[in-house]
């Protein structure tokens, strides 16, 4: 996420990572729909639809499912960078705090991200770096959120 370089606080443009269709090590393949208002073209929502390997390996058969939608998943009201930077807080307590009700949220991000490969788990110190990851794009502030100055 791109940020204000004044204060470097609020959100200013969001670049959107999409997911790949040649899984690598620990993912499934996945592909992402965007659905955008044919009039304004604004953007109305981002789903994600992926493939199990592990089925399509036992089957033989490879088929593709729905995995989410990114304003139900992160109950976005739109896409506008003030709904970016309440998820991005979100995310945020997520990450660092354990017991919070953001975990959870955080949880199904990493799940997400991984296009729910199951053989993962995520440590404080992964999961914080995942956050600094995502929500800074320079590297001065991804160490610093990171801990790593």
């Amino acid at each position: 996420m791109f940020k204000d370089t004044k204060t470097y606080t609020n959100v200013t443009s969001v670049a959107i990572i999409l997911p790949a269709v040649t899984a690598f090590s620990a993912t499934n393949p996945a592909a992402r729909l965007f659905k955008i208002h044919n009039e304004t073209f604004e953007l109305l929502d981002m789903v994600t639809f992926y493939s199990n390997l592990t089925e399509a390996n036992t089957s033989g058969q490879m088929t593709w499912k729905i995995e989410y939608s990114y304003k139900q998943a992160y109950n976005m009201a739109d896409f506008s960078m003030p709904s970016w930077n309440l998820l991005l807080q979100q995310l945020q307590k997520g990450s660092v705090q354990p017991s919070s009700p953001e975990a959870s949220m955080f949880a199904q991000f990493m799940s997400h991200y991984y296009v729910l490969y199951k053989g993962g788990s995520w440590d404080r110190s992964t999961s914080q770096k995942h956050f600094c990851s995502m929500a800074n794009i320079d590297f001065k502030h991804w160490f610093a959120c990171s801990g790593q100055l």
